[in-house]
């Protein structure tokens, strides 16, 4: 937290909340996401100035989505944009009073939808779609830039988002991705592939199957229900590339 008075004033006040255990504190944004990662809290305090990168960035790569109590300086514009749209916030400095308030309000909540979920989903309020996703490379953190990625394939629980060449497994649901992404950039043209639209470089036609290429050279198998909603998406229908010109631009391998 950038706020360190703030910081401060939230550690001695939830010292005295017996139900509520702090499991970490965090300094910048992608510190504030491996930590949900790896911590799963039900609550999370942000502050608004968080260093590295803004709080709607935090908010939107983190993963489970934890319920989010905002921390604004007084008189910060921010905390009105909250208010308005039904999310919890404090001014800080902010009495015990209010804390306490802000806390009552949200464990109200996890009580309501903990039979349902234990990750909570802020829907009150309109988020932008993703521009980067953090994934992970090794021991690093990644931010990719949507723009970079190919596509996305489905793998169980897990998806493997393919960007630059390599291929980054993301422990989250494609349909939930697809969620966060915008519709005019990915489409669904397989029930296990987001393409990203501005990758596409070729339709494929093999007897009754049907396949896209991508710019790095991958094919991504195309469904029926996927090639209306990618030739939407493009504004017109591609012209499919045949199995013989295929083979003969890419090889045998090339192939499907």
């Amino acid at each position: 937290m950038a706020n360190h008075a703030a910081q401060a004033q939230l550690r001695a006040g939830l010292a005295h909340c017996l139900d509520l255990t702090i499991v970490a504190e965090c300094m910048c944004g992608f510190e504030a996401i491996d930590t949900i990662a790896r911590m799963r809290p039900d609550v999370v305090f942000l502050d608004v100035a968080l260093g590295g990168m803004s709080c709607f960035e935090v908010m939107e790569l983190a993963t489970p989505r934890p319920h989010f109590i905002f921390v604004s300086e007084p008189g910060d514009w921010m905390g009105h944009r909250f208010s308005a749209n039904g999310l919890d916030y404090l001014s800080a400095p902010f009495s015990h009073e209010q804390l306490h308030e802000a806390l009552a309000h949200v464990r109200g909540k996890l009580v309501r939808r903990r039979g349902l979920s234990s990750v909570l989903t802020l829907s009150a309020f309109r988020w932008p779609p993703l521009t980067r996703i953090l994934v992970r490379d090794g021991e690093d953190l990644l931010a990719l830039a949507t723009e970079t990625v190919d596509f996305i394939e489905a793998q169980g629980h897990v998806v493997q988002i393919n960007a630059n060449g390599k291929g980054y497994l993301k422990v989250q649901r494609l349909d939930d991705l697809q969620q966060q992404l915008d519709p005019r950039q990915f489409v669904r043209v397989h029930p296990a592939y987001l393409l990203n639209v501005g990758r596409f470089q070729e339709m494929i036609e093999v007897t009754l199957a049907a396949a896209v290429l991508v710019r790095d050279g991958s094919c991504v198998p195309l469904s029926r229900s996927g090639r209306a909603l990618l030739e939407h998406a493009l504004g017109t229908t591609p012209p499919a590339l045949s199995r013989r010109r295929l083979m003969k631009q890419f090889g045998q391998r090339g192939a499907p």
